[in-house]
């Protein structure tokens, strides 16, 4: 891909979608749309609510399409019942107000050994901003809910932990959505790439 189409944003891309339906290039059409689902790679930009802490992180898989349904996400993120993970380069983050963090590392049952999960938040409004795990240091985990950035919208949803969810809590699950009792059959980046395929 050259370097003037890399400077294309999704709105860009979505405008010339648009054109190119309009007059009927129906090549033009998909170049687009491949570009668009296979090359997403942006900036996400996050805060905590009272903006002690602001970060930003390189993307390349900004779908916000996974809710987890497990009681460690549900109780720190609050929200209707999950919380909804990305996945960003850890190498490219960069912080504002490092000293307002907090970690916290949940006690696994049925030994309650200590989590290999890292949860970041603000020591000061309770903000849940990102997760990291040191099985996997490249990679860290912004909370959708702490992005401040416009992320595109997902087509479809995964559904994760259900075993794990409250009975008044609604999945509102559509028949493209996929659902798991616990852990889903193929990772973020999977996930994009199959979003990118179809």
């Amino acid at each position: 891909m050259g370097g003037h189409e890399q400077l294309f944003t999704c709105l860009d891309r979505l405008t010339l979608l648009v054109s190119a339906k309009e007059s009927n290039h129906e090549a033009l059409v998909w170049t687009i749309l491949d570009h668009t689902y296979q090359n997403i790679s942006m900036k996400i930009h996050g805060s905590c609510h009272c903006q002690a802490i602001r970060y930003e992180v390189d993307s390349n898989e900004p779908y916000p399409y996974q809710k987890c349904y497990c009681a460690i996400c549900r109780k720190t993120s609050g929200g209707e019942g999950y919380t909804i993970n990305l996945s960003a380069d850890a190498r490219t983050l960069t912080i504002d107000g490092e000293e307002h963090l907090e970690t916290y590392r949940a006690l696994l049952s049925p030994d309650a050994k200590q989590s290999n999960h890292h949860r970041r938040f603000c020591r000061h409004c309770g903000s849940h901003l990102w997760a990291w795990n040191k099985a996997w240091p490249e990679l860290l985990h912004p909370v959708a809910s702490s992005v401040d950035s416009a992320l595109p919208k997902s087509p479809y949803y995964t559904h994760i932990m259900l075993k794990y969810k409250p009975d008044w809590v609604e999945t509102f699950a559509s028949p493209d959505d996929l659902c798991f009792g616990e852990y889903p059959n193929e990772s973020i980046a999977e996930w994009h790439k199959r979003l990118a395929n179809t």
